[in-house]
């Protein structure tokens, strides 16, 4: 098995399987960095170039993408695991940085790193992976249900402000709040996208996203949770911290969940204003 994949036979039988995929109808093929001799393909058949991380993101990525450039293929594909708020920072920079001029994929695995997986299309990924429901066969893949709701796939193409909920790995509330919030933008008709951001160090990612290409606009910081999910009881989340972009800085202020009013309307309005 190579680079997460899941086939147990010898190399030659793989290579094998790949030359057949152009007669199978397949337009894309996926051979690692490592293979030296590509197999050559009809015109019709793109060659994706790929380095999977499972472990780490290294610290040369524009080592990586140029080795991978320089290799026969068509498309460069970079995979790599953040370990950490910088880690993620140095991806999406590097995002930002390559994909408009060398076509390909770049994102994170991970939970951490699935905002990656999300925005990649946006930054100029030719395209990001999703799997039947709960079925992802990578860490921090989402499911086509989840994708063809962040993606609004019937509503506009241009991009849309995005925001994010922070807070723990193991607090299954980001995931309900991420939903509800999007569920309320969409009601209201707005062009937004709430991200989830577990395990973030804030006044990291702040740095980046002041400067980002893609328009950052505001953020929920929840406290430490429980870790149980409360669904359709938003009241229940305790104390959080808001914050909006707004006149060329960022601008936070403490709530709780338990005040009076809608939770997700007081936090859309204050985004918003």
């Amino acid at each position: 098995m190579r680079e997460g994949g899941r086939f147990t036979g010898t190399e030659e039988d793989r290579i094998r399987i790949l030359r057949k995929a152009p007669k199978q109808g397949f337009t894309l093929v996926d051979i690692e960095a490592d293979v030296e001799e590509v197999p050559l393909f009809p015109e019709s058949v793109k060659v994706v170039r790929s380095r999977h991380d499972f472990n780490s993101c290294p610290s040369d990525l524009d080592h990586v993408c140029r080795g991978l450039e320089s290799s026969m293929g068509d498309l460069v594909k970079i995979v790599v695991t953040p370990g950490d708020t910088p880690d993620l920072v140095r991806l999406l920079e590097f995002m930002e940085k390559s994909l408009p001029g060398s076509p390909g994929i770049i994102f994170g695995m991970g939970q951490s790193a699935q905002v990656t997986r999300v925005v990649g299309p946006f930054l100029g990924n030719a395209w990001t992976y999703v799997s039947e429901e709960s079925k992802a066969v990578a860490p921090g893949q989402f499911s086509l249900g989840l994708a063809r709701d962040l993606y609004r796939l019937s509503a506009s193409q241009n991009t849309p402000d995005f925001f994010g909920v922070a807070g723990k790995t193991d607090d299954g509330n980001i995931d309900i709040f991420v939903e509800h919030l999007n569920n309320r933008f969409r009601d209201l008709g707005q062009n937004a996208l709430v991200l989830p951001f577990p395990d973030l160090e804030m006044g990291t990612f702040l740095s980046y996203a002041f400067s980002s290409k893609l328009p950052y606009q505001g953020f929920i910081e929840l406290e430490s949770g429980t870790g149980k999910r409360l669904p359709g009881r938003i009241s229940e989340l305790g104390r959080a911290r808001r914050i909006r972009f707004r006149d060329g800085d960022w601008f936070s202020e403490p709530f709780s969940f338990a005040d009076p009013g809608p939770a997700s309307r007081d936090i859309i309005s204050f985004w918003m204003a």
